[in-house]
């Protein structure tokens, strides 16, 4: 055959028909292929029966018209052989595969050397009804879809999102409460009105895997004489107004379905979450509690004329109860080279004159003796995935 569409080529209504119409004469070994071929001839799928049962049909149907008018072609009356080569769409290539065909006999024989080998009997009586030739292309081509659909098998790195979103991203934030004013927290006595964070992320198949660690600036000293009374000055060995502190965050999701690269997981555990790619360049990520949102996130990703990539990111709080707004953090990040990454973070330890024991600490409040290795080695957790 001389048509040969690209590989992942989208139009799938344009080529089957162009492809129809220049094999579908008479005496040609194709002569009774039609577009319902492409996309019931589903090597993945184990339902082979059904497959055999309504191509059975339909060629049965279209034969005894053929014979009818006098046509040459394929009959039902003797056994005829024909190999051809068809063109299979999957979700995103297009296989050249051989089929083989013996008419009238009880059996179909499929074969490709690069997929599969398989025979199907005709015992699908329990499928009778799967089939509608009297759906549209692009309804058969949905029910294909959904039928083929796999999530083990996405691939995430497909998605321009995910392979931006891969890699090292160093960020300047802020954190607001509803007010408007920079939060603060009683049990986290350190600044929210800019702090930074440094994050890795990557992809593996269907699976993203996000570790992060954010840096806290000293207190001021005005604050630091509030909390004074409650001895929450600071937490671990620092001294409040003098050395800041560091946190870790960690998140993972995978496709659950075949959800056009959106994916889905648990934070801490117990919250739901879901991540839902927006045209080619944004990211919406939520948190809910009890089906009631209490985290969403929009991450937009852009690049200026340099090639510098840039992630920026507005995070609206909800209270769980009332689903009133009760923060918005602000989020500026660039991505950058593992080296650069690395020395950035020394350098804001340093400047936030957090103490080494203090680093990176799996809880900030326990008496666990922190690190920089503890930083790296969670930062690295991600490629690991």
């Amino acid at each position: 055959m001389g048509l040969q569409p690209t590989v992942g080529h989208p139009d799938i209504k344009a080529w089957s028909s162009m492809w129809a119409s220049t094999t579908r004469r008479p005496g040609h070994p194709s002569h009774n292929l039609t577009r319902y071929d492409l996309f019931f001839s589903d090597f993945k799928t184990t339902d082979t029966s059904c497959w055999c049962l309504w191509h059975r049909q339909h060629v049965s149907k279209r034969t005894k018209r053929k014979q009818s008018s006098g046509v040459d072609g394929l009959d039902g009356s003797r056994e005829a052989s024909a190999s051809m080569q068809i063109y299979i769409y999957f979700s995103t290539l297009v296989v050249v595969s051989s089929i083989t065909r013996t008419l009238p006999s009880d059996d179909w024989e499929f074969s490709s050397s690069s997929i599969i080998r398989r025979r199907c009997r005709n015992d699908c009586s329990s499928c009778t009804n799967q089939f509608n030739p009297s759906l549209t292309l692009e309804e058969e081509q949905d029910r294909y879809e959904t039928r083929k659909c796999d999530p083990s098998n996405i691939d995430l790195s497909d998605y321009s999102q995910w392979r931006a979103e891969t890699g090292y991203w160093i960020g300047e934030y802020t954190f607001l409460k509803n007010d408007g004013t920079p939060f603060t927290s009683s049990s986290w006595p350190y600044r929210y009105d800019s702090y930074k964070g440094f994050i890795t992320g990557n992809v593996r198949g269907p699976n993203y895997r996000q570790r992060n660690v954010f840096l806290y600036p000293p207190q001021t000293h005005s604050a630091c004489d509030a909390y004074l009374p409650d001895d929450t000055s600071v937490l671990g060995t620092g001294q409040c107004g003098v050395n800041g502190n560091a946190k870790l965050y960690e998140a993972d999701q995978s496709s659950t379905t075949c959800d056009n690269g959106n994916i889905e997981g648990l934070w801490s555990g117990m919250f739901p979450t879901k991540t839902t790619l927006i045209g080619d360049s944004a990211l919406l990520y939520q948190v809910w509690y009890n089906d009631a949102v209490v985290q969403s996130q929009l991450t937009t990703i852009t690049t200026d004329s340099s090639g510098q990539m840039y992630r920026t990111r507005s995070a609206q709080g909800f209270d769980p109860m009332t689903q009133q707004s009760n923060s918005m953090s602000y989020y500026r990040e660039k991505k950058v080279s593992k080296a650069v990454f690395y020395e950035e973070l020394n350098q804001a330890i340093e400047i936030y004159h957090i103490r080494v024991d203090d680093l990176c600490k799996a809880d900030p409040n326990s008496t666990e003796i922190g690190s920089l290795e503890n930083c790296v080695n969670h930062l690295e957790n991600s490629f690991l995935l």
